[in-house]
């Protein structure tokens, strides 16, 4: 049922992620959850790791491609947090009138908020698939419990559910990936009734493990070369 993440005009991403690396080097990204389009195209959406503003939610591609609505919101805090350490982003977007409203939280905090007459519909979604801009910017690191919404999440819900497992039957929730054992299948279960099973695609040799010290099993550890 693929065309449930056909989530429209609102919607709220959410993840936990560890990267090798918060602080990646200028001028690159590192792509988290994207729709496949690439940042200098139209109809672009995704959230990243940008090595010039930090957590990076973009809507709409740059430049002219979307006519100069594309809003970007960042994050330049987290370039300090600690190498490998677990934070929990969401990104929200919501349709209210002829406005789309932007958000993009850390740690169940809003750090930027935006709006845009921009209004992307239907996108679909890819982890990790390093394509914003055309070229191989894959994730580096660690992640666990993907959540995509057909619902704009409130700060409030977000911090309330963001370290508590879901039942897979909240209201909104499109798909859900905990990635509780991946040790011998390369299978993504969706755990809502939605059933977009995921195939775990090995561009860069990944190693699965497991993190029970702190709670969190990983997606994949991306092992970039």
């Amino acid at each position: 049922n693929a065309h449930s993440l056909d989530i429209g005009s609102t919607g709220t991403i959410e993840l936990w992620v560890s990267p090798a690396v918060w602080d990646i080097a200028t001028g690159t990204n590192q792509d988290l959850v994207s729709n496949g389009i690439d940042g200098n195209t139209a109809g672009s959406l995704y959230l990243s790791l940008h090595g010039d503003g930090g957590v990076h939610f973009r809507y709409g591609g740059s430049g002219l491609a979307d006519n100069g609505d594309d809003r970007f919101l960042n994050d330049l805090q987290s370039d300090a947090f600690a190498d490998g350490s677990w934070h929990h982003l969401a990104a929200t977007w919501e349709r209210v009138g002829s406005t789309t409203e932007l958000k993009l939280y850390i740690d169940g905090n809003l750090v930027d908020a935006d709006t845009t007459s921009l209004l992307i519909t239907n996108p679909s979604w890819i982890l990790s698939d390093g394509l914003l801009s055309g070229v191989n910017e894959r994730f580096a690191g660690e992640m666990d419990d993907i959540r995509i919404w057909n619902v704009a999440r409130t700060g409030d819900e977000i911090r309330a559910a963001m370290d508590q497992q879901l039942t897979g039957s909240e209201t909104g929730l499109q798909g859900y990936w905990r990635a509780d054992d991946l040790s011998t299948s390369t299978t993504l279960d969706d755990l809502t009734s939605h059933g977009n099973d995921g195939t775990l695609r090995f561009h860069a040799d990944p190693v699965i493990r497991h993190l029970p010290e702190d709670g969190h099993n990983p997606l994949l550890i991306f092992e970039c070369h």
